[in-house]
């Protein structure tokens, strides 16, 4: 008997790896073909409601022969077993260890692509029963994949096989666009704030201008102001000088206004003396005049 089995959905099992997890495994023969192939399907009983892992194996009969009757020659009167205890034992051991990886992998969310309806299967053939039927845009976890088919579970935790064509990582049309109606709005509305914020930052922009220009005014005032400050503040020394030299000037005037004071005042003194002499002289020579013409007149009577 030969026997060559592959898990669903990744790479061919070496019998000789083993399974060292010890997990139950169930055989159930799906079908058999007329080339006396059985196609086996190995269910760990670990945890069947939440991963539903299983293998796929095909075992063709070799043809053994028909087991001798009772009393007869042959090696054994007991029929021979479909599959050895060692053989066994080592897809038992590989199964647990796939089993394990695979449970250890995070499912993947796709969606179901636009179309009438998909059906979703027990097994990987469209002669499986149909356990639901699958509309537009539901979303389903893949579990494995076996091409042309996949397995996945749904929301509801129901798990079948879809064909893979059927999936698709982008979201339905109609959540992209109610997502992109949310987005328009919200960008709307973040353009209405920036248009309010933007006439707000213009009104105040406009009174910034004003008060700069009326800043820049005062600093051109101010700066005219120091410029003249430094200007004075340079000839500081020539000032200093200008004023010794004034009140040097102020103490030779005030000098010679007293000379001259005292000049005017002895002029005055002598001025009244010169008119009061003249007064005098003056009378004295009335007086004289006088006397003479006094005598003048005695004498021109004693003559008469």
């Amino acid at each position: 008997m030969a026997a060559a089995g592959r898990p669903c959905g990744s790479a061919e099992l070496n019998p000789a790896i083993g399974n060292p997890c010890g997990q139950k495994i169930e055989e159930k023969i799906l079908h058999t073909t007329s080339e006396s192939k059985k196609t086996i399907a190995f269910v760990s009983s670990a945890d069947t409601a939440k991963e539903n892992f299983f293998f796929i194996f095909e075992v063709q009969d070799s043809g053994l022969k028909k087991p001798p009757e009772p009393g007869k020659t042959g090696k054994s009167s007991m029929k021979r077993p479909l599959f050895q205890p060692r053989a066994a034992a080592r897809l038992l051991l590989a199964a647990g260890l796939v089993f394990l990886i695979a449970t250890s992998a995070a499912a993947t969310t796709l969606f179901v692509k636009p179309s009438a309806e998909v059906p979703l299967r027990r097994g990987q053939g469209k002669d499986y029963k149909i356990v639901a039927v699958l509309q537009d845009g539901t979303p389903v976890q893949l579990l494995e994949t076996v091409e042309p088919w996949a397995r996945v579970r749904l929301e509801s935790g129901k798990e079948g096989w879809i064909l893979k064509r059927y999936l698709s990582s982008e979201p339905p049309l109609r959540e992209q666009l109610a997502r992109l109606r949310k987005e328009k709005d919200a960008l709307a509305e973040k353009c209405r704030q920036t248009g309010q914020r933007l006439q707000d930052l213009t009104g105040a922009n406009a009174q910034t201008e004003k008060e700069l220009t009326a800043c820049l005014i005062e600093r051109d005032r101010a700066r005219a102001a120091l410029q003249a400050l430094q200007k004075d503040t340079a000839d500081v020394v020539q000032t200093k000088k200008n004023l010794a030299d004034a009140r040097l000037r102020l103490k030779q005037l005030q000098s010679r206004l007293a000379a001259v004071q005292a000049e005017n005042s002895s002029l005055k003194k002598n001025s009244r003396l010169k008119w009061f002499l003249s007064g005098g002289g003056v009378l004295l020579l009335g007086w004289l005049i006088g006397l003479v013409t006094g005598r003048s007149r005695k004498r021109r009577s004693s003559l008469l």
